[in-house]
């Protein structure tokens, strides 16, 4: 039952989303679309009769955050339309408004792309939290391969040696983000967010009306849970 649908659907439980399923969105970085509930039960046919097992299907309801950039859905939790408000927002600090909406993306799987990647193609890696620095300002010591010893570096200067990658953004805040039993640092500007990446924050009220108003999400079909836990089924008989 969970086996066979898990390589080719996102499974949850026991639902299965498809990966390039028809989606529309709930603003905040979040999408919702429609999967499939599946499970098996025991059911008793009546006084005398073996009981036998049933399949029972059901339409699961799920949110997810929007595959791209992580950059963007940023933006979008934070309600801003451009990179250097957004920017500015943060320079309030982990008290602000704008790094508590950060605080939603713990937990979030991201992958790195940049064109001359190497270690890190094709992993995953969890978001953990997201520093006060930026690239521009956040230094730590590497080894310099001209005269093989250590010195200090920023982030956006170890980007640019490196990789010949010159930061659009290096004024971003840093993600730390656990690696294995480790951790690792990288620019937000080169984390993108995978498709089906399960949305675990509870949906505003905005984003529940949005839900409502779709078809197929509306007062009938939607499960009550579907603020809580984000992923809700309602029967297909």
């Amino acid at each position: 039952m969970r086996e066979t649908p898990s390589k080719s659907l996102t499974a949850i439980k026991r639902n299965f989303f498809a990966r390039g399923e028809k989606r529309f969105v709930l603003g905040f970085g979040a999408e919702a679309f429609k999967g499939v509930y599946a499970s098996i039960r025991m059911v008793n046919a009546g006084l005398g009769v073996p009981a036998t097992l049933s399949v029972n299907v059901d339409v699961a309801n799920g949110t997810f955050w929007t595959e791209g950039p992580l950059v963007n859905s940023a933006m979008a939790l934070m309600q801003v339309s451009n990179v250097p408000t957004m920017i500015n927002s943060l320079r309030d600090g982990r008290d602000g408004p704008a790094f508590r909406a950060l605080a939603k993306m713990k937990r979030l799987h991201v992958y790195i792309n940049h064109k001359n990647q190497t270690a890190s193609k094709g992993k995953e890696f969890v978001i953990d939290y997201f520093k006060l620095n930026s690239a521009r300002t956040e230094t730590f010591k590497t080894m310099d391969p001209n005269t093989n010893k250590e010195k200090e570096t920023t982030y956006m200067t170890y980007f640019q040696e490196k990789y010949n990658v010159r930061l659009q953004h290096p004024d971003l805040p840093l993600v730390v983000m656990t690696a294995g039993k480790g951790k690792i640092v990288y620019p937000m500007e080169l984390c993108y967010i995978p498709v089906n990446q399960r949305y675990n924050s509870k949906l505003n009220d905005r984003q529940v009306n949005l839900a409502h108003s779709h078809d197929g999400f509306d007062d009938a079909n939607i499960c009550t849970d579907f603020r809580d836990d984000q992923v809700c089924r309602h029967s297909t008989a």
